[in-house]
C-alpha cells in the first residue's frame, strides 16, 4: 500500500508541487531557471508600454496619448456592490 501513495516517478502529479513545477519548467523550456526574472507587475508594465507604443506608430499619435488605450487604462467600478 506504501507504493501507490510515493510513486511520483511514475505519475509525476504525485510529487512535491515545487518539485512537480520544476519538472513542468525543465520539459517545456529545457532549462532549470528562466534568464530573466520579472515580477507580474513589470511584465504588465512591458506589455502596456509594448501595446501603447503599437497603438501610437498605428494612429501616429505619441506614446504617451493614444486615443483608444485612455479609457481602459482606468479601474472599472465594481457591479453588484451596495451603492
Amino acid at each position: 500500500k506504501i507504493g501507490k501513495l510515493a510513486n511520483h516517478k511514475q505519475e509525476s502529479w504525485k510529487a512535491p508541487l515545487p518539485e512537480f513545477i520544476e519538472n513542468l519548467y525543465h520539459k517545456r523550456f529545457k532549462k532549470n531557471k528562466p534568464d530573466q526574472i520579472r515580477t507580474i507587475e513589470e511584465v504588465a508594465a512591458s506589455r502596456r508600454s509594448k501595446k501603447l507604443a503599437k497603438q501610437a506608430e498605428k494612429f501616429d499619435t505619441p506614446a504617451e496619448h493614444p486615443p483608444a488605450m485612455e479609457d481602459r487604462l482606468e479601474p472599472l467600478p465594481i457591479s453588484g456592490s451596495p451603492a
